[in-house]
Formats: C-alpha cells, sequence, structure tokens
C-alpha cells in the first residue's frame, strides 16, 4: 500500500509503515493524542490533489518512551475498532433499507 505495509491486529489495521516511518490509526476519539503532541496526518497525492488518511506520525519522543508508544498503539487499535463498528453499522442500516 503505497510502497509502504499495513500493520494489522486482529483483522484491524492499526498503522502503516511508509520510508521508515510508522504512522498510527485516529479517529474523532484519539485524534487529539496525536495533535497534542505535535504529529501530523498521512497525506498522498491523488490525481495531483492531497488525500488525508486517518494515520498519524509517531513521533521520535514518542518512540524513545515504551510506555507512551504502547499507549498510542492501543490507542490506534481502539480506533480501528470504532472505525469497523462504524462500518458494520452503516452496511447494517444498508441491508435493513433494502430488504424494506
Amino acid at each position: 500500500m503505497f510502497g509502504g505495509h499495513g500493520i494489522f491486529l486482529d483483522d484491524l489495521m492499526l498503522g502503516l509503515t511508509l520510508d521508515n516511518q510508522l504512522w498510527l490509526k485516529a479517529d474523532d476519539l484519539n485524534r487529539s493524542l496525536y495533535v497534542d503532541a505535535g504529529s501530523h496526518c498521512f497525506v498522498y497525492k491523488r490525481m495531483g490533489k492531497p488525500v488525508q488518511l486517518g494515520f498519524w506520525c509517531v513521533l521520535p519522543e514518542i518512540w524513545a518512551d515504551p510506555h507512551d508508544l504502547i499507549a498510542w498503539a492501543e490507542s490506534a487499535f481502539a480506533a480501528a475498532k470504532r472505525t469497523r463498528a462504524r462500518k458494520r453499522c452503516r452496511q447494517q442500516v444498508c441491508m435493513t433499507a433494502s430488504a424494506a
């Protein structure tokens, strides 16, 4: 993916690596963790336009502290679980609507 690799736990993508950089999953509930630390969002260009993904850069100071790194990884996994739950909910609503 994008020349990088996805990081999965229990069939959920919680992170990705690209060019020796780790990016972790964020959503509305944990994004402030990354923003407050001064991190930035993964951005790539599609058809010449920037596209932001819900993954944020793991900073060197987070790598330096195992407790912080574990907290960030757990937060990313929780965000991945919430994302899956929202997708399942939307799919169920779509299936219910099409059955009506």
